[in-house]
């Protein structure tokens, strides 16, 4: 007994300690049982608003106030081919009622918006003064004001909503462009029309002839060069841009300015542009005579207008080839007589000379609603032909 009476005597801090801790530990049981049998912290939102540490009646003015702020702040918008249309989504009103009505606890619930008809024919009113009459027209608005609703619902920061996914399936086979090449041999006619019926221009990338027919033993050269001379006219007044060709010096009978590209496969003489839209477009190809095609380009149809112009201010002379011939003169038929202080000039033109000239290729680019701006596609050289005449000087008399 004295001993235990000692041990305890000796160790009296220790066991001290040792009684705190079990009571504390005893404490800390009794309120975590206590704490998880009473209220636990909510977890309830509505989209990013948080109402955890509101009481339910105050919802609905905490719903109010951030649900105005961020309809001011999010960024919900409508694009087509580079262009960007805002969607004022202060032109729908929150139903605080009714979404304060349909909140779970513990659940991220949805925030419920209507329109008035009246704020529907302002928004109209933004898409049409914004879009063609064509694309207006074929414009599912009613499915895209569900979409908004729906992801109105979730107070989304940013939504981009293509405009292409709201348009009549066939506005994607809109005419663009169609122009006819005549003058073409019936056998190019022939195998062009039987090897091709159409081909694609990929969204943001560069076409090629020599990529995409390059390896084709069915086109030669020549026919390769129709299809692109072609597609290089059919083109102009497009957005396509970035042209790099070479041009014919002798223009084949089919061939004319701004349809001139001379595609040779072995020495890689390629034709090639940029499609920087994200559109994917298409080239049908038809035969219409027994010398001639037609190419038209498809496509969604353009916001942008594009008209080409040309600039032939650039003249380069010829220079004329003079040939003896003491037989020629005033009685030669055809003959051009000079007269100077000394001499008699009998000229016979036996080859016509031809002025050469550079063509300058311009497109303007007209937004919608936006100021235009004109810009060089490229240039066209045709070099000049020398003239060949036969010449025959007479000294006068006395001289």
């Amino acid at each position: 007994m004295k001993r235990i009476a000692f041990y305890f005597k000796h160790n009296i801090y220790f066991m001290i300690s040792l009684i705190t801790l079990f009571l504390s530990v005893v404490f800390a049981i009794v309120m975590l049982i206590a704490l998880d049998l009473g209220e636990r912290v909510k977890e309830t939102s509505v989209g990013f608003i948080y109402l955890g540490s509101f009481s339910e009646d105050q919802y609905e003015s905490v719903l109010t106030s951030k649900v105005t702020q961020w309809q001011t702040a999010a960024d919900f918008e409508l694009i087509y081919q580079g262009y960007e249309i805002d969607i004022d989504l202060t032109l729908f009103d929150f139903n605080a009622n009714l979404t304060v009505s349909n909140i779970e606890t513990n659940k991220n619930n949805d925030a419920h918006f209507v329109m008035s008809a009246e704020n529907e024919a302002l928004l109209m009113t933004h898409f049409e003064d914004n879009l063609t009459p064509t694309l207006f027209n074929a414009f599912d608005t009613e499915s895209f004001l569900e979409d908004v609703l729906a992801d109105m619902s979730s107070l989304k920061n940013r939504k981009v909503y293509q405009l292409k996914s709201y348009l009549d399936e066939g506005l994607s086979e809109s005419i663009i462009q169609t122009i006819t090449i005549d003058q073409i041999d019936l056998a190019d006619v022939n195998q062009i029309a039987e090897t091709i019926e159409s081909l694609e221009i990929f969204g943001t990338s560069r076409f090629s002839i020599l990529n995409t027919f390059g390896t084709d033993q069915d086109l030669d050269n020549n026919q390769l060069s129709i299809i692109a001379s072609a597609i290089q006219k059919l083109t102009l007044d497009t957005h396509f841009e970035g042209y790099v060709y070479s041009s014919y010096i002798n223009l084949p009978i089919w061939a004319e300015p701004g349809m001139n590209v001379r595609v040779l496969k072995v020495n890689q003489f390629d034709f090639s542009f940029y499609n920087r839209l994200s559109d994917t477009f298409t080239i049908d190809i038809e035969k219409i005579g027994d010398d001639s095609l037609s190419f038209t380009l498809k496509g969604y149809p353009y916001m942008t207008s594009y008209v080409s112009s040309i600039d032939e201010s650039v003249v380069i002379p010829y220079t004329t080839i003079y040939v003896d011939n003491a037989l020629i003169d005033e009685t030669t038929p055809g003959v051009i007589i000079t007269e100077t202080d000394t001499e008699f000039i009998y000229e016979l033109i036996i080859t016509p000379g031809v002025t050469g000239k550079v063509i300058s290729y311009f497109k303007t680019i007209t937004p919608l609603n936006g100021s235009s701006t004109t810009v060089k596609v490229y240039d066209e050289q045709y070099v000049a032909s020398p003239e060949t005449r036969e010449q025959n000087i007479v000294l006068k008399d006395g001289e």
